[in-house]
């Protein structure tokens, strides 16, 4: 690590527009080696060079016949150009992604160990990968998500390309959310925010390294997946029972088979055999039946795709059936995945499927989470073909946002609110008894008091509530006064009770969080969660991910519908005041907004801001 630096600037003088370095002893060992990866960083930039690393054991690029890389995972005879790429930020476990999709037949096109990122970040791949063109889908291990904001314009020009991009996230416990201080911190973890995250900017996510490596090679070697109506040929009821029970929860169906399908069948299987869907011929009919069969239900246009569920065969049998598989897969216009749980007796089956470009899986975990990415990508292409405008971007002006950090003041966090639209219920703010007495003649009652200063104050007996006269008021007041910074008096708005949220993610930004509010607000343990800012349709999507709370809106138990559309304005506004917060949001908790009767509005009756140095 020492002379790295001065290794870096020699190429600069040498004219060298490249470096990889590969040794370690940087940010990954602490202080001292933060320091050190600062220094490599400025001398790069001084000198004009890109750096891959440093910590890195290097890339491969298949397509360009260049390897330069220790990684043991690359002895090997060939390595197959093909359509997968390899974004890994760690090396060792890098390594093991290219080890497996080389020993699954899954052609490599590029491989790259991104290492601590001195320079050259995960992102600056990606962009060059969806522009170079050959990738047929990209699997990406993250440990940290540097640059986001470029990550995702990346993954969106992928999707517009027809690329998939599946990823894997490191750490992110939810250690953190013990300490939250708000309902939005507890409700929301690290986990939670990369899956919000992912999911919004279009990442298909990866449960463990097998899943990442079959995913995407699924992915980059099928058509794309256009609807959720599956086919399934099998000669085993028992796999196809475990099959279909893994892809109904993921909303896959299994249609009657078409009209002209269904005789194709009966001339083909024996009376005693299923020609309904999922089809099972059962064991012991020809080879040749099989493929006929699987040819037949790949030409069903009533299907989207065909799942083929397969069990124990001797040797001689498997290489025979994967033969038939291939050969009915081969220029079929619809997905077709294989699941083969067996052993050794298959193997050489598994490996003809596998050099033959036909997905095969060996485990019904497996098989469903490819095709539930493949869902998912579906989906994300959708989305971004309907993604609606964000809110405009909100200025605030100079002074509105104070300048020391921690938890805000009613005051500033009014100003702040009302910066950004946001309706707030009437209020009368009073500092002593005397204060309180002169208001209560001119109030409106039933009213709530609230004590001014207590994060959560209904946990400290903070709260007044339908306080029904001056003289309940006063008495209120003159009680709660001694434990705050004062008290605030609001009429007792009715309706149905939201949480409105914001945080920002260390490494991914801010985010806007919905849920049921009110002491209820962690209970329901029911939220949605999004980058910030979103917009009105991004806002409707969260509500769908919140059905006790659509429930509730739209009228439960005889109730009067709530004004779905104030709410929905409320969340794109929030979404607005994060971003424009920027680094300085720490938490923004509006909890409750009260959402009243349709054409009502929605009306924020308590919120804490929470800045960041």
């Amino acid at each position: 690590a020492a002379q790295a630096a001065d290794a870096v600037a020699e190429c600069g003088r040498a004219g060298i527009p490249f470096a990889i370095v590969l040794g370690a002893g940087f940010a990954e060992t602490g202080e001292d080696g933060e320091a050190a990866q600062r220094r490599l960083g400025e001398a790069a930039a001084a000198a004009g060079v890109r750096l891959l690393g440093p910590n890195t054991v290097g890339y491969v690029n298949a397509w360009d016949r260049t390897a330069l890389t220790f990684s043991t995972a690359a002895e090997v005879d060939a390595l197959g150009a093909g359509p997968l790429v390899l974004l890994s930020q760690s090396g060792g476990l890098g390594g093991c992604l290219l080890n497996r999709a080389l020993d699954r037949a899954i052609g490599v096109g590029l491989f790259v160990s991104t290492g601590n990122e001195a320079d050259l970040v995960m992102a600056d791949y990606l962009e060059w990968v969806v522009e170079d063109g050959r990738a047929g889908a990209v699997a990406c291990l993250v440990e940290q998500v540097r640059a986001p904001e470029r990550f995702a314009r990346a993954v969106a020009r992928a999707i517009g390309r027809g690329l998939p991009v599946v990823a894997l996230k490191l750490g992110g416990t939810e250690a953190g959310a013990r300490a939250a201080r708000s309902h939005t911190a507890a409700l929301v973890g690290a986990r939670a925010a990369w899956r919000a995250w992912a999911r919004a900017v279009g990442v298909v996510e990866a449960g463990d390294l097998g899943e990442l490596v079959e995913t995407a090679g699924y992915l980059a070697r099928t058509p794309p997946l256009e609807g959720r109506r599956a086919g399934m040929v099998t000669s085993s009821g028992g796999v196809a029972v475990m099959l279909a029970d893994a892809l109904e929860p993921l909303g896959f169906a299994f249609p009657p088979l078409g009209a002209e399908t269904v005789p194709r069948l009966t001339r083909l299987l024996p009376p005693y055999a299923n020609a309904g869907n999922p089809v099972d011929i059962t064991a012991g009919l020809p080879e040749e039946t099989f493929g006929e069969v699987l040819a037949a239900v790949l030409r069903d246009p009533g299907l989207d795709v065909v799942v083929v569920p397969l069990t124990m065969a001797t040797t001689e049998g498997g290489r025979a059936r994967a033969e038939q598989v291939v050969n009915a897969a081969r220029g079929a216009a619809k997905p077709v995945a294989v699941c083969w749980p067996g052993g050794s007796l298959v193997r050489d089956g598994v490996r003809g499927l596998d050099e033959a470009g036909v997905p095969v899986f060996q485990s019904v975990t497996g098989c469903a989470a490819a095709l539930g990415a493949a869902l998912a990508y579906a989906a994300a292409r959708r989305e971004s073909a309907r993604a609606g405008e964000a809110a405009a971007p909100l200025r605030l002006s100079e002074g509105t946002v104070p300048a020391r950090s921690g938890i805000l003041r009613w005051e500033e966090v009014r100003a702040l609110l009302e910066a950004a639209g946001i309706r707030l219920a009437p209020e009368v703010v009073v500092r002593a008894e005397a204060e309180a007495r002169a208001a209560a003649g001119r109030l409106a009652y039933p009213v709530a008091v609230k004590l001014l200063g207590p994060l959560h104050r209904s946990e400290v007996g903070g709260v007044r509530l339908g306080v029904a006269d001056p003289e309940t008021l006063v008495a209120a007041v003159r009680e709660l006064i001694p434990h705050g910074e004062g008290c605030l008096i609001q009429p007792m708005v009715k309706g149905v009770e939201v949480l409105v949220g914001s945080l920002r993610d260390a490494a991914l930004g801010p985010f806007v969080a919905l849920a049921p509010g009110g002491v209820h607000a962690e209970l329901y343990r029911e939220r949605a969660l999004r980058p910030a800012p979103v917009s009105l349709l991004e806002a409707e999507a969260m509500l769908a991910e919140t059905p006790a709370l659509a429930a509730l809106l739209a009228g439960y138990r005889g109730r009067p519908a709530a004004d779905r559309r104030a709410l929905l304005d409320t969340v794109v506004r929030v979404g607005a005041l994060a971003a424009a917060l920027g680094p300085r949001l720490g938490e923004l908790d509006l909890n409750p907004v009260i959402v009243g009767p349709d054409g009502a509005g929605a009306s924020v009756v308590d919120a804490r801001l929470i800045l960041a140095e």
